[in-house]
């Protein structure tokens, strides 16, 4: 075999291979879709949680976060009704998906997890 096919190929190998290893864990998008901001938001996970001062109208915040454990997920945050405590979908340890959170105002928010796999 040419010198310059096996570059290739073991090129190949190793690129298929990497892939098989990938890190679990969860894309997070948060977005204010309300007409005010979102203050003192704190969101839990299995295994840590993360916190903004301000998420102002119109605006959106990515995170990674990787879930250690079966069990909900949380946010609380203040908006012009109140403070407030949601639970969330369940998660499970080593979980990998894309997620949106979306505050709509009045206290609501929407959400979709999107799993990628379960191991």
């Amino acid at each position: 075999m040419k010198p310059r096919r096996v570059a290739v190929l073991a090129t190949f190998i190793l690129i298929a291979g990497c892939s098989w290893f990938r890190t679990h864990g969860i894309k997070l998008t948060m977005t204010n879709q309300s007409s005010a901001p979102i203050q003192n938001l704190e969101f839990d996970f299995p295994g840590g949680s993360f916190g903004i001062t301000s998420l102002a109208p119109g605006a959106s915040l990515e995170r990674w976060f990787i879930p250690t454990a079966t069990s909900n997920l949380k946010v609380i945050f203040k908006d012009p009704t109140g403070v407030h405590t949601i639970m969330l979908q369940t998660v499970s340890a080593k979980q990998s998906g894309e997620m949106t959170l979306r505050f709509v105002g009045n206290a609501k928010v929407m959400t979709e997890l999107k799993p990628l796999s379960a191991h």
